[in-house]
């Protein structure tokens, strides 16, 4: 039930590799949600594990046609996860709504802390609903396209991923340009006068949309999420287990490296060479130091936005108090868009190296 094809993976070689490359790809393009992709392909690495160990053909496998073989993969999950798989296309839309409308509201509470008189029920939204369903719209027929692309052309052409990110990147800008063209030009026109139009258009109904259409999508996907999250846990005990050869090669390459350099830097400063197990003894300290901790980001962001307003007061100030809760609410927001995923990135390389220390150390007393 997780995504443990990853590191099957790393065992197939030549056509066996190939192949499962092309399925993956494939499976990838259909609607299709993450937890079933995950079964799907734990299942099709198996069979190209067995396959590999009994040296039989690949043909064995997946029959003379692979499109027909992967189809059949695909025919075989249910429509709730063909559902929750264009409900996921359109996530990262709507967390891209869900940031306008924030900032929406913060510009809100600035004006009714500033004194002025707010209707909650009648403030029109910053964004017009017609040019941004149309927007949407345009949005999700273009990554239908470009997932059928994939899939017709993926056995013919293996380098096939470089052209559809191309395209996405095209459909992206696209979609964009639609949504900043086309953002109150309908007020230019008649379909303003409509009733129905005059009543969507507002800031609360369109939150309430967006934050119902989110908690819906987490109560409906309560089973991935667990799923996932089991997925997490199974994934950590195959890197305790070194079943990521590649990975733990790579990060063993590093570490050797980084006591060569020590070395080499105390030797030029005259002092005694490190022993391999005083480096894992500072490597596992470095590890474990504050600037490695949630609350060293927590800290940064805090600090940075304490400075840049204490600057901005000095060389502008703010008009009123709500300017300055506004400016506070929006640099934290900022940064916490930035560090958060060097957060993520930083522990997932400081595990990689708590792993690899842990192993050196059994080996040691062996």
């Amino acid at each position: 039930m997780s995504n443990t094809h990853v590191f099957g993976m790393i065992k197939l070689k030549g056509e066996y590799r190939e192949t499962y490359n092309k399925i993956s790809k494939y499976i990838k393009a259909c609607i299709i949600d993450d937890v079933n992709y995950d079964d799907i392909m734990n299942e099709v690495v198996d069979s190209l594990l067995a396959a590999q160990e009994e040296e039989r053909n690949i043909t064995e496998v997946v029959g003379n046609d692979l499109r027909k073989y992967c189809d059949s993969l695909v025919e075989s999950v249910g429509p709730r996860t063909k559902v929750l798989g264009i409900i996921e296309t359109f996530i990262p839309a709507v967390y891209f709504s869900l940031f306008l409308y924030a900032c929406e509201w913060f510009d809100l509470i600035g004006e009714y802390m500033n004194g002025k008189h707010i209707d909650l029920l009648e403030v029109k939204t910053g964004v017009d609903c017609i040019g941004y369903l149309i927007g949407i719209s345009f949005f999700a027929v273009a990554m239908l396209a470009k997932n059928r692309y994939i899939r017709n052309h993926i056995f013919d052409n293996q380098n096939i991923e470089k052209r559809a990110r191309a395209i996405g990147g095209c459909i992206t800008s696209v979609w964009f340009g639609i949504l900043i063209f086309l953002n109150h030009k309908f007020d230019k026109y008649p379909l303003k006068g409509f009733a129905i139009y005059e009543h969507v258009n507002k800031l609360v109904l369109h939150t309430v949309v967006i934050v119902g259409f989110l908690i819906g999508y987490r109560l409906f996907t309560i089973r991935e999420r667990r799923i996932r999250k089991e997925s997490k846990a199974v994934i950590g005990d195959l890197l305790d287990s070194n079943l990521s050869v590649q990975l733990y090669s790579e990060v063993d390459k590093m570490e050797r490296k980084r006591f060569e350099k020590a070395n080499i830097k105390n030797k030029k400063r005259g002092f005694e060479e490190k022993t391999f197990a005083e480096f894992l003894k500072d490597e596992e300290k470095s590890c474990n130091s504050f600037d490695k901790k949630p609350l060293f980001y927590i800290s940064l962001a805090v600090i940075a936005t304490i400075f840049a307003t204490i600057f901005t007061n000095v060389i502008g100030g703010f008009e009123g108090v709500s300017d300055l809760f506004i400016y506070i609410g929006v640099m934290l927001m900022v940064e916490t868009i930035v560090l958060f995923p060097l957060y993520k990135l930083q522990k997932s390389g400081v595990r990689n190296r708590l792993i690899w220390i842990n192993n050196q150390k059994k080996k040691s007393m062996d």
